[in-house]
């Protein structure tokens, strides 16, 4: 799901993401409290999480809001620090918006990323994808960012 769950105990506004080292082991190595952005409308989750290195991942959030013209979707790009403070169990991660894809001509119902080859020999490259669910009104998009 890309919603908070019940067990998480304020589905409005935090998730729970778990890191599972191996498929065959459904315990979890390291869990944390992922807070969304209360401000990104309705129908808000994480739609992608791409893992950088074992202290940073990015996460693409995704949320819904309503307007006069339509269903309008709202796209934050966040890079989070997993160099993190201890809450007992339970890992912060620290994030930062890098990209609010209302920069973009228009965000689209972006959901998937990937990493791609280095730009310029030393940059990562990003890939973005949108999916268009199947309507003419939707576009399907790649974008490319340069990750410095």
């Amino acid at each position: 799901t890309e919603a908070a769950l019940f067990a998480d105990k304020n589905p409005e506004s935090i998730m729970t993401l778990m890191n599972l080292s191996e498929a065959w082991n459904i315990k979890p190595t390291i869990q944390f409290r992922y807070p969304l952005n209360p401000e990104n409308g309705i129908a808000s989750g994480l739609s992608e999480v791409l893992c950088l290195s074992e202290n940073q991942i990015l996460t693409l959030e995704r949320g819904v809001s309503l307007e006069k013209s339509g269903m309008k979707y709202n796209v934050l790009l966040y890079k989070v620090d997993l160099d993190r403070k201890e809450a007992g169990k339970i890992k912060v991660g620290e994030k930062k918006l890098i990209y609010d894809f209302k920069t973009h001509s228009q965000a689209e119902n972006f959901e998937g990323m990937t990493l791609g080859p280095l730009i310029d020999g030393k940059f990562k490259s990003l890939f973005v994808i949108s999916d268009n669910n199947f309507k003419k009104s939707e576009k399907t998009q790649i974008l490319v960012f340069k990750i410095k």
